[in-house]
Order: C-alpha cells, then sequence, then structure tokens
C-alpha cells in the first residue's frame, strides 16, 4: 500500500552516485582524430619490420611517413564514425537514465501527497487531532517517499548539467535500482554545490541551482510545517518548481486516487492483521510485534473510517488514537483505545507471559473486527 511504499523509501540508507567510468564517455582526446604525424609514430613504435622495406632501402621513419600518409584518410574516416557511435550510445545512455529518474520522480509524487495529506488530517484541531504527531507523520513522510522524489529531480538537475551524482550517466542504462536510491544529506548538499559551480559560467543552470538548493534545504527541515490548505504546502510547490526545471510537469494524484490507494492500503494491513491473528489462535507464534500491529490497524481505521493514508512513527501513536474520538462509534473507539491501553503496558513492563499475550491478541482480534 502507499504507507508500505512512504516507510520502504524511509528506510533505504543514503548512497553516493555512481562512480566514475574511464569509458563512460570520450575523453578529449579521443574526440580528435589522429594527425598524420601521430599515425607515422605509431607506425614507427608498433611495427619495426618495416625499416628498409622501401624501394631505396628508406629508414623507419621515410616508410613510416609514406604509410601514414596513404592511410591517413581511411584512419580520419574510421575515427569519425567510431566516435559518432560513442557519443550516440552516450546520448541514449543518458536518455535512458533521464526517463528512469523522471518516472521514479512521479511515481513518488503519486505516493508523498496522499501522505502528506493523512499527516494534515493529523493535525485536524476541530477533530481533537494532534500537531506533534502531525509534525512526526509528515516529518517521517518527507523523509521516506519525499526524499526519492527530491532525489530523483536532483539527479536529473545533475545529469543535465553534467556534474554532481548524475556526471557518468553510462553506467546506469536502463531503469535499474539506483534510479530511486536515496542521496545521504552530504550527497544532496554536495550536487547543490556543483550546480552553483556550474551556474556561474552556464546561466542555464541558474534557475534548477535555485531550485535545488530551497529543495534540498527544505528537505533537510523534515519536509516544513504541516498545512492544512494544499496551496500552502512549501515542500510541494518546491518540488514542483525543480520539476518544472527538468522540462516535468508532475501529475498530482487527486481526492479519488488518495481513496482508491487508501483501499488498496486497508486491504494489505487487514490481511497481515489477520495472520497474526489466525497465529495467535492456533497457537502460533504472532506474526507481528504488538507495536507494529497497533499502527497497522491504525492505519486500517484512518483508511477506512476517514479515506487516508498515514505513516506513524511511534511518538505519534497516543495522539492518532486521540483523533479518531470523533469519528468513530463508541464500541469502535472503546476497542480501539483498550488495545492502546495495553500495547502501552505490555512495552512498559516488558510483559510477554502468555495471559498478557492472549489478552492482547484477543482484544487486537476485536479491535480488527470494528476497523474492517
Amino acid at each position: 500500500g502507499g504507507g508500505g511504499g512512504g516507510g520502504g523509501g524511509g528506510g533505504s540508507k543514503g548512497t553516493s552516485g555512481p562512480k566514475r567510468s574511464s569509458t563512460a564517455e570520450p575523453s578529449a582526446s579521443a574526440r580528435n582524430p589522429p594527425s598524420l604525424t601521430e599515425i607515422c609514430a605509431h607506425i614507427v613504435t608498433e611495427h619495426p619490420v618495416l625499416d628498409g622495406l622501401g624501394d631505396d632501402g628508406d629508414d623507419l621513419t621515410n616508410t613510416a611517413a609514406a604509410v601514414a600518409k596513404y592511410v591517413f584518410p581511411t584512419a580520419r574516416e574510421a575515427h569519425s564514425a567510431a566516435l559518432a557511435s560513442a557519443l550516440t550510445a552516450e546520448a541514449e545512455a543518458r536518455k535512458t537514465r533521464r526517463t528512469a529518474l523522471l518516472n521514479a520522480a512521479q511515481g513518488g509524487a503519486e505516493m508523498l501527497r496522499p501522505l502528506l495529506r493523512g499527516a494534515s488530517c493529523l493535525a485536524d484541531a476541530d477533530a481533537g487531532g494532534d500537531a506533534t504527531a502531525a509534525a512526526s507523520s509528515r516529518r517521517l513522510a518527507s523523509n521516506g517517499t519525499g526524499s526519492q522524489v527530491v532525489d530523483a529531480l536532483l539527479r536529473v538537475m545533475c545529469l543535465d548539467a553534467r556534474t554532481g551524482p548524475e556526471e557518468s550517466p553510462s553506467a546506469s542504462t536502463s531503469a535499474t535500482p539506483t534510479a530511486t536510491t536515496t542521496l545521504s544529506a552530504a550527497d544532496r548538499k554536495a550536487a547543490v554545490a556543483s550546480l552553483e559551480r556550474v551556474a556561474r559560467y552556464d546561466s542555464s543552470v541558474a534557475g534548477p541551482a535555485v531550485a535545488a538548493s530551497a529543495l534540498v534545504e527544505l528537505l533537510g527541515r523534515g519536509g516544513g510545517d504541516v498545512v492544512v490548505d494544499e496551496k500552502d504546502d512549501a515542500l510541494v510547490r518546491a518540488i514542483d518548481e525543480a520539476a518544472e526545471q527538468c522540462g516535468l510537469r508532475l501529475r498530482w494524484p487527486d481526492r479519488k486516487a488518495e481513496k482508491a490507494m487508501a483501499a488498496k492500503q486497508a486491504s494489505a494491513l487487514s490481511e497481515a492483521l489477520q495472520k497474526c491473528v489466525d497465529a495467535h489462535i492456533s497457537g502460533a507464534k504472532p506474526t507481528m510485534k504488538p507495536d507494529d500491529a497497533l499502527v497497522a490497524l491504525l492505519g486500517i481505521y484512518y483508511a477506512t473510517k476517514l479515506g487516508r493514508c498515514v505513516l506513524l512513527p511511534g511518538k505519534a501513536v497516543t495522539g492518532a488514537v486521540a483523533r479518531l474520538r470523533g469519528s468513530l462509534d463508541d464500541d469502535a473507539y472503546a476497542a480501539l483505545e483498550t488495545f492502546h491501553a495495553i500495547v502501552t503496558a505490555a512495552l512498559r513492563d516488558g510483559s510477554d507471559v502468555d495471559e498478557s499475550r492472549a489478552a492482547l491478541y484477543d482484544k487486537l482480534q476485536e479491535a480488527l473486527a470494528f476497523a474492517v
């Protein structure tokens, strides 16, 4: 589901960009056609057997010069053909890499917007929301799915400017996993610095450099503040600006798409929790820890009752439970609140005795029935 996707992004470790390959693109010397002198020198070095083979017993240097003059036109033609082929392959590699990165940015944006809306839902004061829980949820979404979007766009801008982590795009010629691998904070700052250096002598890079700087700075602050009105979302605006610099107009999901994503998430979480309950009933070891089961249960409630996708770190759980008070009937909220209390006590006391586990997973089964 959407929540799982965002969480997965957060779990990936920052990595540096692909290493520069010595064969990634022709060097400056390789781009220049061989001169007559160079061909002659090559013959002298590589073909000493030609010494004295001239009609007048010419020495090797004179013979090499004659041969070089003869093969010179053919050598230039062969060089031009080889260079054209290399440059075409390089351009195709860049195009393929760029497309993979833009697709990664679009896919991440489709997951990010619902998660940001879910965080805003947690902050709804009129419904008993909790600002701290909302901020924690937004930070988790921004650092996970948000960083995937930011890094994909940052890589595209560096790819276009031939700098930073994408200075060797030929190392990735297809939509490989590196297209969505997040950069470290240090990598992002280095990429922005490289764009700013290029912008000093290439004005076409000035816009991307500014957009990249704003985006990285905002991501470093956990994605900015929680907002109620989406038009005021600084992270979304910064991502849109960066995408525009890359020639991409992001298609953010509407409410219909968000509800579909929430339903998919609820289905996946319900299946996982049911397996956990079934394991308990059969006497086997439950497949989920109590705190993970509580977070999953809350994800189902928010998806089915509010049509929202949420990511919940541990510190946001209490606020997330309180936010549902006015959205559930009394019995459903009582079951959820009791399960929350049992989990909290088990974590506090380190309880793992059979009686505690039985009460915990029995109450989970009851709360799950209300959720679905």
